[in-house]
Parts: C-alpha cells; sequence; structure tokens
C-alpha cells in the first residue's frame, strides 16, 4: 500500500505512476532526491470502489457534463482515511524526517511518452502533519477534475482505469529553485540544457507567477551559451510553521544562480538523463547551499530522431532537409510502399546518390536531402537547395556551414559530380537541345509521347496481371519517357519568358503583368481540372440536386443528361486520382468517395470563383502587354514570345499529374493483391500492403509462406515510435536542432514570400486539409502547405497565406494558375491568425496584415 522512496525493490508503474516512480528510481540510484513515500493506487482501492459504485459515477459516464463532473470531484474530496489506511501511514511516515511536506499526485496516466497531464492534478506545499489527511483527500479528488477527464475524453483515453497515487514527500525550504530540460525545448537541441531559475519555492515559476531566469548550457563544450536575467519580483517561501507565503524578493535582478551552480546542474540534469536513456524535464531545489532532485520525467513535447539519423554527441553533424514538405506541401509520414515507389521516381529524375551516404534519403516514411553532403560535394546544388523559399535561403545565410562538412567524401560521392553530369546530360541533353532549335516539334514530341504513356498506363496498369514489382518499373518507364521530353519544353518556355523580361525591363507595371501571362494555361492540368471542375457543377440539373443521396441514386439511375454524365465522368477518369498526398500509393482517391466529390462541386461558386476571374485577369494582362508592346513597336514580337510561354508552360507540371495517374491505377492493383493476402491470411486487411516495399510484394508473390505480418509489424515500428510529431520540421540536424528563419517585419505586418501578385482584404479561413470545413466565397484560405489536391478549394478562395513553401511548390503553383493573390513561407500564420479574423494579403510584396481579430472582440 506503500512505498518508501529508498525501498530496494521498485513497484510497477501502474500502482505509482510515473512521478513517484521516477522519485524511487532517482533516489535508488544516489540523486539527491527528499526522504519520501508514495501511497500506492492499491491504498485507494476502497475509495475508488466507493466512487465508481455511486450516482455521481454512473451520472457522469452517461453525461460526461462539467457539472457531473463536478459532483464526481466534491464526493472524492471528502473521502475519509479508513482504519486499515491510518495504520499504514502512520507506519511509514515514522521513517520520514521533518514535520512539514509536500503533497502531490503520481497518476499511471500522467507523464507517460505520449501523453502529458501537465498542470491539471494538485499540488500542496507546506503540509503539516495534523493536515495530511485532508490534502491525501483533495489530491486523490483531483483524478476527478474536469480538466483531467475531459483530456482523456479528447485522447481516447478510457475512464474505467481512473486511479491515482500521491506523493508524501519532505518539504524542502528552497532558497533557489526551477526546473531545467535535458535538451533545449525551444529548438528540440539535444546537446543543449535549458535551466530556469527564481528564488524561493518552484512553484512561483511553474504558477507563472514569476518569469524566471534563463540559461543554456552547451552540454558538449561545457559552456554557458545565453542568459537572460529577469526581474524576478515576488516569490513563494515556506513558514515554519507550515503553509507558504508570497512575497517580494531582496534582489530581484540578481543572477539566482552563479555560472559555477549553473555548470554544476547542468552536470545533474546530464546524468539524470543518462540514467533514464532519453530527454528528461526536471524540478530541482537548493537548501543550505545542497542540491535536491524533486521530480524527473520524460520530455514527451520533442521531436525524436530515428537513430540511423543520429550522430554522436560532439562529432560533426550531418543536416537533414525535409525533401516532401519543401516539395510537395505535407509534413505527414508516407507510407512504406508509397515512399519506396516515390525514392524510385525521383531517382529516376535527378539521378542523385541515394542512402545514408548519399544525398537524398528515405527513412521510415521521410524523405531527406543530407544537406551536409551537398555542402561537401557541390556549391551550386548547395545554392540550388538553400535557395528553395525565403526562410529556407535565411537560415542557410546565418547558418555556420564547418558545423557539418565532414573531413572525409562519403564513397557514394567520390566522382559526385562527374556522375551527376553524365547522368543529367543523358536524361536532357537531347530533349533541350532540341528545345532550343524548335520549340513547336518539341511541344508535338510531348503532346504525342504524352498521349502514348497515357494510354500504356489505362491499357497495362490496369489490365495486366504482370507482378506487381514489373507494373512499378514499367509504370516509372513511362513517367521518365515524360521527365526526358518536359527538359526542352521548359528551357524554351523560360527562354520566351526571359526575352518578354528583357522586352519590358523599363516599364515597372509589367513585372506582375507577366506573372499573370502564366495563369489560366492550355494543357495545366491544374487549370484543366479547375475548369472541368465548374462545367460541371455548373449544370441546372445538378445545381437542383439538394443532397448526396438524390446524387447517388441520379446518377446510379442514368437520370442524369448524356450531357452532365459526360462531363463527370472526364472528371474522374481524369481527375479523380487526384487526392491529398496523392503521391503516396496508400493515399484514398478522390474517385473512391463520392460524397467528397459532390461537396467539391457543390461549393463552387458558379458566378464568381477563381477559375471564372482568372480568365479576365489572364486576358487583361495580355491585352496590356500588348498594348505597351505596340507603343515601342514590338506588338508582333511579344504576341510571338507570349503564346510560345503560355503553350509550353502548362506542362510544367504534367509529369507529376501523371506520376499520381500511375499511382492511382498501382494502387487498385495493391490492393487487390492486399485482398489475396488478407483472404489467405497473411495480413489482417488488405491496406496493410502499403506497410510492405516493393521487394518484399515481390517475395510475398512468389513465397506463399513468407511471413507478411512480420514485415509489416517490423516496418511500423519506427512510425509508431514518433506518431505524435504533427508538424516535422524542414530543416534538422543530426543532434536534433532545429532551424528556424528569424523574419524582420513593420509592426502589425506578418512577412512572406510573395508568390503570386495582387491585393485582397477578406475573412481568413483556418484549414489543414482541405475536407476539414466549406471554403466560402470571398474567403482567404490560411494553411500550413497545399497540393494539388487543394485545387478544388482554391477554386472558390479570395486569396492564399501558406506556412511552407516556396515559389516552385505545388500550392504556389496553383496559386498563380488561378490568379489568387497569395504569400507563403508565413511563419506559424494557422496559429497567428484566426479564424474570422479580417486580414489582407500582399502577394506583390509577401506581406500579410491582420486588420481585425478574432481575439480582441
Amino acid at each position: 500500500m506503500i512505498t518508501l522512496f529508498n525501498s530496494k525493490t521498485t513497484p510497477e508503474l501502474r500502482q505509482v505512476g510515473g512521478k513517484a516512480k521516477a522519485l524511487i528510481e532517482t533516489t535508488q540510484a544516489g540523486f539527491p532526491v527528499p526522504e519520501g513515500m508514495v501511497l500506492s493506487v492499491a491504498y485507494f482501492e476502497e475509495w475508488l470502489s466507493d466512487i465508481k459504485a455511486s450516482s455521481e459515477w454512473s451520472n457522469f459516464l452517461t453525461e460526461s457534463t462539467k457539472a457531473n463532473c463536478d459532483k464526481l470531484f466534491v464526493k472524492a474530496e471528502n473521502m475519509a482515511i479508513t482504519e486499515k489506511q491510518q495504520i499504514q501511514l502512520t507506519k511509514h511516515l515514522a521513517h520520514l524526517p521533518g514535520q512539514i511536506f509536500s503533497v502531490r499526485s503520481s497518476s499511471p496516466e500522467e507523464d507517460m511518452e505520449g501523453t502529458s497531464f501537465a498542470g491539471m492534478y494538485e499540488t500542496y506545499l507546506g503540509i503539516t502533519k495534523d493536515k495530511l489527511e485532508k490534502h491525501i483527500a483533495k489530491a486523490f479528488a483531483s483524478c476527478f477534475d474536469y480538466r483531467v477527464m475531459e483530456y482523456k475524453r479528447l485522447n481516447n483515453i478510457s475512464f474505467d482505469h481512473t486511479a491515482i497515487a500521491i506523493i508524501i514527500q519532505r518539504q524542502i525550504q528552497s532558497e533557489i529553485s526551477g526546473v531545467a530540460f535535458s535538451l533545449n525545448p525551444l529548438n528540440n537541441a539535444y546537446d543543449e540544457v535549458v535551466i530556469n531559475a527564481s528564488f524561493g519555492l518552484g512553484e512561483a515559476i511553474v504558477s507563472g507567477l514569476v518569469t524566471p531566469d534563463i540559461y543554456i548550457v552547451d552540454k558538449v563544450l561545457n559552456k554557458i551559451i545565453e542568459k537572460k536575467v529577469a526581474k524576478k519580483e515576488l516569490g513563494i517561501w515556506l513558514l515554519d510553521t507550515g503553509g507558504t507565503k508570497e512575497k517580494n524578493n531582496a534582489n530581484p535582478t540578481e543572477q539566482a544562480l552563479s555560472d559555477t551552480q549553473i555548470l554544476s546542474l547542468e552536470q545533474l540534469v546530464s546524468r539524470i538523463e543518462k540514467h533514464y536513456g532519453k530527454p528528461m524535464d526536471i524540478e530541482w531545489a537548493i537548501e543550505d547551499e545542497k542540491w535536491y532532485l524533486l521530480q524527473a520525467r520524460p520530455i514527451t513535447t520533442h521531436i525524436p530522431l530515428f537513430p540511423e539519423m543520429l550522430t554522436k554527441s560532439g562529432d560533426t553533424k550531418d543536416l537533414y532537409m525535409d525533401f516532401i514538405l519543401a516539395t510537395q506541401g505535407f509534413s505527414e509520414p508516407m507510407s512504406n510502399l508509397g515512399l519506396d515507389i516515390w525514392a524510385k521516381m525521383v531517382y529516376m529524375g535527378n539521378g542523385l546518390p541515394r542512402g545514408k551516404d548519399g544525398i537524398l534519403w528515405s527513412i521510415h516514411g521521410r524523405h531527406y536531402i543530407i544537406m551536409s553532403h551537398v555542402m561537401k560535394v557541390s556549391a551550386a546544388l548547395t545554392k540550388t537547395f538553400s535557395s528553395h523559399d525565403a526562410p529556407t535561403k535565411e537560415i542557410f545565410a546565418h547558418l555556420n556551414k564547418h558545423d557539418f562538412i565532414q573531413k572525409s567524401t562519403p564513397k557514394k560521392l567520390k566522382w559526385f559530380l562527374w556522375e551527376t553530369t553524365k547522368f543529367m546530360f543523358s536524361l536532357y541533353g537531347s530533349s533541350t537541345f532540341k528545345g532550343l532549335l524548335n520549340s513547336k516539334s518539341t511541344l508535338l514530341n510531348y503532346k504525342k509521347t504524352s498521349d502514348e504513356v497515357w494510354k500504356y498506363f489505362h491499357e497495362e496498369l490496369e489490365q495486366s496481371n504482370k507482378p506487381f514489382e514489373t507494373l512499378v518499373n514499367e509504370a516509372l518507364s513511362g513517367f521518365k519517357r515524360l521527365v526526358k521530353e518536359i527538359g526542352g519544353l521548359l528551357v524554351a518556355a523560360n527562354l520566351a519568358k526571359w526575352k518578354i523580361e528583357r522586352m519590358f525591363k523599363k516599364h515597372n507595371e509589367a513585372s506582375d503583368l507577366i506573372v499573370s501571362l502564366a495563369m489560366n494555361l492550355p494543357d495545366n492540368p491544374v487549370s484543366e481540372m479547375g475548369r472541368l471542375m465548374l462545367k460541371t457543377a455548373s449544370f441546372p440539373e445538378f445545381v437542383n440536386t439538394n443532397n448526396l443521396e438524390d446524387f447517388e441514386n441520379k446518377l446510379n439511375a442514368h437520370k442524369y443528361s448524356d450531357e452532365f454524365l459526360s462531363s463527370y465522368n472526364e472528371y474522374i477518369k481524369r481527375f479523380g486520382c487526384r487526392g491529398v498526398k496523392e503521391i503516396d500509393i496508400a493515399t484514398p482517391r478522390i474517385s473512391e468517395d463520392i460524397s467528397q466529390i459532390f461537396s467539391y462541386l457543390k461549393e463552387i461558386d458558379i458566378n464568381n470563383n477563381a477559375t471564372l476571374n482568372v480568365k479576365k485577369r489572364s486576358e487583361e494582362a495580355y491585352n496590356r502587354l500588348c498594348e505597351i508592346a505596340r507603343s515601342f513597336g514590338k506588338e508582333q514580337k511579344f504576341i510571338r514570345l507570349a503564346n510560345t510561354y503560355r503553350d509550353m508552360i502548362g506542362f510544367r507540371d504534367h509529369p507529376k499529374y501523371m506520376y499520381v495517374v500511375a499511382i492511382s491505377l498501382l494502387r487498385k492493383k495493391a490492393l487487390k493483391l492486399g485482398e489475396e493476402f488478407t483472404l489467405n491470411k497473411r495480413l489482417q486487411t488488405p491496406e496493410q500492403i502499403f506497410n510492405l516495399s516493393i521487394s518484399e510484394i515481390s517475395l510475398a508473390e512468389k513465397d506463399p509462406y513468407l511471413d507478411l505480418l512480420s514485415l509489416v509489424e517490423k516496418n511500423i515500428a519506427p512510425y509508431n515510435a514518433v506518431k505524435n510529431v504533427k508538424d516535422w520540421p524542414r530543416l534538422i540536424d543530426s543532434r536534433g536542432k532545429i532551424y528556424h528563419a528569424i523574419r524582420n517585419s513593420k509592426d502589425g505586418e506578418i512577412p512572406g514570400e510573395p508568390i503570386s501578385p495582387g491585393v485582397i482584404k477578406g475573412k481568413a479561413k483556418i484549414l489543414m486539409n482541405p475536407q476539414e470545413k466549406p471554403l466560402h466565397k470571398g474567403e482567404i484560405l490560411v494553411c500550413r502547405a497545399s497540393e494539388p489536391s487543394w485545387a478544388p478549394v482554391f477554386i472558390n478562395a479570395a486569396g492564399i497565406v501558406m506556412e511552407v513553401g516556396g515559389p516552385l511548390q505545388h500550392g504556389a503553383i496553383i496559386a498563380r494558375e488561378y490568379g489568387l493573390p497569395c504569400v507563403s513561407s508565413v511563419y506559424n500564420a494557422t496559429k497567428i491568425i484566426n479564424d474570422g479574423d479580417i486580414i489582407e494579403v500582399d502577394g506583390s510584396n509577401g506581406i500579410v496584415k491582420v486588420l481585425e481579430s478574432r481575439r480582441n472582440t
């Protein structure tokens, strides 16, 4: 029922909770923990039985309202110590020195990795022996606090296992106290300790009564690298008779810890981290110049690197850039199979060496550019990758590159420049040369190749019974044909654009007009999808369809006109392959969810939308540029160049679209194979096939006895270790440090990167995914990032604000295609801006302003 901290045995977590277990373990390990004991879950068995047999408990389970929870809390707070409990309590209290104690909770569900009930359970300080019983009941009751129960509900933690243990510990008369983290929570750096310190009891810091000093220590160099000494006016102090008192500190601006003490505390923190083998958050105190450890718990909010990505503390670090986030606009991990196919496709397009010793590394759902290797072998490639967007460029401008450049070149990169040049020339050389010589012929060749690949995909991938690996390789071969041809088109298009820019270099207004030329393009998949969606949504018979059930019934009964069905079926055939994270084969497609299609089409404002508006804007820009060119006698030259540019630049995203087409068809094949494996009890669900690699599927097709479930379990284990990480950083090093850009701005302005010109004011709508909620006419979309699957949402948008993505990221391309004012690289936009805020988006200068905030109303 009760365990002393200095016990030789360690009770189970489910009996004492994470907090108490850590105090027992650290006491046993010789750390300076004040004497104490824990009243285990078993100690409160009778109380819990009474509570769970009560009407208050059953009422709460029936209706989990705050009112019902409060009644439950009051019942718990009034529980009385039984004779059996009293005997045990008196017996063990005799082993604790002192007359004043702290009483705090230790829930089995608290301070565990993946959960954090921080600040929800109660702590009582300065409790004398005669008041212990009352405060034990109060601490016990905190496990029924509404904040705790609501947190459990939101995190799918069962109420059935509600239980608590209580810590009773000798109260330290703290002269100085605080908290410390064995990694830097601000930048995730594993080699930095962060210390908060103030005068008196640590409760002043925890409760927010005082702003503490902040010290940052480099663990490798054992050096203080940053100090912020705060004005610590108030402190909480222990009274000799029990209880606590707030009072002014004598020297509020004095540094709470000396430099020697800071380095000494860093050593204690590092020892605790080493003992547990994971990042730790501790509470500490000083009494009579002696250190005390008051709490130790795992840090649950950091980003853990995969072990393969780590380098040893003190060694030269690797630097990783998230390739998927940078190019595709999402940070969620890809499936095992999806990443396997994607990595092969990327290699076909650029030939960059793959793997831990290469440039591009696919690992457990993530795809990284190893920038430390890039910086070692190629200044040109370093400049290309580091200039991807404004924040990345800003980071690299202030980065100490010598921290990341290895002394020796990895074997795989020894002949990097020669091998890469040879690869790129073999892939793009011929088409680039043709594009420079004859742009019209290049355009016709690409269209011909595109038609052939489309036909091949829909015959071979849809109808063939070849092994899955063969189909993947054939699909990627088709994609490679398009990539080889696209080089010439883009060279010709960009050459035409460059000539246009030179033609109008003396005319300031021309800059935004030239951007508008690349809007509403022919042969561009995004523009074509928007136009086809608008056409389909505009049929009167669809406008008059009021609900999904009616839509499904009419489709199944062929009650729509042939014209509507033709338009709808064309949309499904050409763009039903799209979806959020569409490059991942595990992602469901739009065509698989008719409710999503219906919702997308219904939400389009058919009378006023981006597809209609961009056509007008593009035509106006073209006519104005013609007028300017006419004024200096070059109208015909401009028309010729503009036609070349518009005819070709629309294809820039076409190979990627065709890749998505192939992936969608391969998905059907994979699921069919998954169904066979499930039928034969080799998988539990067809979707588990996405947790396998290409080679594993190939082996499974040949070997009917291959244990697929074991492979699935092995492959998803690394995913599960990081499943709580929501926002992966764009740039992180091999010691966990995340790099952020520091952007300067004027008051009231949020800086970003100009993507698509124009200024618009409107109501902000925050969306984390395109299906989250409708975006209404005139609203400005604010999102973390976007990809082509967001195009249906963009149709109604008045403007776009994105946290992630440079000028060539897909969200930026969509914004320009639809002529929407757009600013990207706006740090924390989805947190700074609220739903309903009135904002101004200046896509020409890269500035967002919050004109009216909901927070102030």
